[in-house]
């Protein structure tokens, strides 16, 4: 009887020992996606990700380290009893260029912080968005002079994508710093087209260069199209 006793009370203890883990669990599931949005004046899209222990055994947080394009604050907790909450705020850059699908993530390492085992568990959090702008500029937002020569006229060519489902009037063109343009008078880009803006400058001087080409645009997302320019000149 003794036996039987001593053995229903250790297999008690192995079924108690073995029940008590942490884990790392982040609320609301392991993607944070912003949909579809407009990019943000700030160059960055802001969220706030909350992990919780959901285990029944303390966890600590070894590590948090952001992807590429990625930043983050430091959680708020870094050791968690069961049923305990870490929040941590995160940013997604938005480069000027970046159009479409985005996909990027964030690595979590934790230990178990009573189990023996002191290998390091990782929970991988993605952040997910879909860049939507009403304008596409290709191949780069901006006007980039190759090659300049002092006295010498050189041209760059961009397109104007209309991204939208709408027609665009495009109007009030202006440049400055010597730059010209082939456009002048107002432009109805229709939805779904293209438009070849090409840009001219004659330099007057040695060394770096910037110029800007800015339009009006009938569409309320986008008051202003602006078109930084660079270039050296020789």
């Amino acid at each position: 009887m003794r036996i039987i006793i001593v053995t229903l009370c250790l297999g008690m203890v192995s079924a108690i020992i073995t029940h008590a883990q942490a884990k790392l669990e982040v609320v609301g599931g392991e993607t944070f996606d912003w949909g579809r949005v407009k990019p943000p004046a700030s160059g960055h899209l802001d969220a706030e990700i909350r992990m919780k222990n959901v285990g029944d055994a303390p966890l600590k947080i070894t590590d948090v380290h952001p992807g590429c394009g990625c930043t983050k604050t430091d959680p708020d907790k870094l050791e968690l009893a069961p049923g305990e909450v870490s929040t941590m705020q995160v940013q997604l850059s938005v480069f000027p260029s970046l159009v479409g699908s985005v996909r990027k993530n964030i690595e979590v390492s934790w230990i178990d912080a009573t189990s023996s085992d002191t290998s390091e568990k990782k929970t991988t959090i993605w952040l997910t968005a879909f860049m939507y702008r009403v304008l596409v500029v290709h191949p780069m937002p901006f006007i980039n002079f190759v090659n300049l020569q002092v006295g010498t006229e050189s041209e760059s060519i961009v397109l104007v994508e209309n991204n939208s489902d709408e027609d665009i009037k495009l109007y009030d063109w202006f440049t400055d710093n010597g730059i010209t343009c082939n456009y002048r008078d107002a432009v109805i880009l229709k939805s779904k087209e293209k438009l070849e803006l090409v840009a001219k400058l004659t330099p007057k001087k040695v060394g770096g260069f910037t110029g800007m080409v800015k339009v009006k645009t009938s569409h309320p997302d986008l008051p202003i199209l602006e078109l930084p320019a660079y270039g050296t000149a020789r």
